[in-house]
C-alpha cells in the first residue's frame, strides 16, 4: 500500500512515461498487464492509483458532454409536484438545482467515493474469493486496473449510448463492467471456474455497492433538508 501512494505521487509528473502502453495494454490484454504489474515489472505501466485518477479525470469530462441528456432524463422522471413543493421552500428555479444537485453526486460519485463503494468492495470480494495466498494490496492493483479502464471506455461510449436512452447507456455498461473483470481475473489468475465466477461476483456485488450508494445519496441530495 505505501507503495503503491509513493507510485503515485512520483509519477503524477511523469505520467507520459507509461501511459499509451497502459492504455494499449489494458485494452487488449487487460489481465497480463495486472499479471506484470503484481509480477513487478512496473516501469513500463502507470501506477494503478494514478491511472485511476487519469481515467477519472476523463470521465467526468465526458460526463460534461453527457449533462443535457441525462439530466433530461432526471428532470423527466421527476413529478410537477416535487417541482411544487421546491418552490414552495423558496427555491425559484427548482429545475436547475434539482440537476445541480444531481451533477454533484455524480461527480462525486466517479473520484473519490468510486474508490470507496466501487474499487474497494470488488478488492475485498476478490480476496476473499481467490483465498489466502492473495492479499488485499494485490486484489487492489487489478480492481483498480480494471474498474479504471471501464470508466475511460463507458464514458466514451456514453456520448452516443445517452442521446439514445440513458436506460441503455446504463445497461451496456454494466455490461462492459462485467465481460470486462471475467477477462482481467481470469488471464491474470487463470481459466478456472472459481477464479471467473469470483470475478464476476465480485463487480457484481462492487456494482450494487457503487449503484445503492449513489441512489442513496440521490435521495438526500434532492430533498431541501440535506
Amino acid at each position: 500500500m505505501k507503495q503503491l501512494g509513493g507510485e503515485f505521487v512520483a509519477e503524477f509528473f511523469t505520467a507520459e512515461r507509461g501511459l499509451w502502453k497502459t492504455f494499449l495494454e489494458l485494452t487488449v490484454r487487460p489481465g497480463r498487464t495486472a499479471r506484470n504489474y503484481l509480477d513487478g515489472k512496473r516501469k513500463r505501466y502507470t501506477s494503478p492509483l494514478l491511472w485511476y485518477a487519469l481515467c477519472a479525470a476523463a470521465l467526468l469530462l465526458g460526463l460534461w458532454f453527457m449533462q443535457e441528456p441525462v439530466t433530461n432524463a432526471l428532470v423527466e422522471g421527476l413529478s410537477e409536484e416535487y417541482f411544487a413543493k421546491l418552490r414552495s421552500a423558496g427555491i425559484e428555479a427548482p429545475e436547475q438545482w434539482a440537476i445541480d444537485r444531481y451533477m454533484l453526486v455524480i461527480q462525486s460519485s466517479y473520484t473519490w467515493l468510486g474508490l470507496i463503494a466501487f474499487v474497494l468492495p470488488m478488492a475485498l470480494v476478490l480476496r476473499v474469493v481467490l483465498g489466502a495466498k492473495h492479499n488485499l494490496a494485490e486484489t487492489l492493483v487489478v480492481s483498480l486496473f480494471c474498474i479504471s479502464h471501464m470508466m475511460l471506455f463507458t464514458g466514451a461510449t456514453g456520448q452516443i449510448l445517452t442521446r439514445i436512452s440513458p436506460n441503455l447507456y446504463f445497461w451496456v455498461s454494466q455490461g462492459m463492467y462485467d465481460i470486462y473483470a471475467v477477462l482481467t481475473i481470469g488471464t491474470c489468475y487463470g481459466w478456472k471456474w472459481r477464479n471467473v465466477l469470483g470475478g464476476l461476483l465480485a463487480i457484481v456485488i462492487a456494482s450494487l455497492s457503487f449503484y445503492y450508494t449513489i441512489r442513496t445519496l440521490l435521495g438526500l441530495a434532492l430533498t431541501t433538508a440535506f
